[in-house]
């Protein structure tokens, strides 16, 4: 399903079609769904990444919503899985 992503907040079950020509469209993220978020569409959440987590042996993409950045250090963000190490 290149292309598409779940768009909006959570509960808001909008799905759309991002074109952009023949450049890949970007992974959609790979972390857990929202409780409110339609299960039918995706078992996960499915918006459009913005980053990777840089957490060892670990490049999920996530959504804006899902990304957890580490406060001192630019570019690095973790996932809901690793955001304990933002602590570190």
């Amino acid at each position: 399903m290149s292309g598409f992503y779940r768009w909006g907040d959570p509960g808001q079950d909008t799905f759309a079609h991002i074109n952009t020509g023949r450049k890949s469209s970007g992974a959609p993220c790979e972390c857990p769904r929202f409780p409110q978020d339609n299960p039918e569409i995706s078992p996960v959440c499915y918006r459009m990444s913005v980053a990777l987590c840089d957490a060892p042996g670990c490049d999920r993409p996530m959504c804006k919503l899902h990304r957890t950045p580490h406060p001192t250090k630019p570019n690095t963000d973790f996932c809901p899985e690793h955001k304990d190490l933002v602590l570190r």
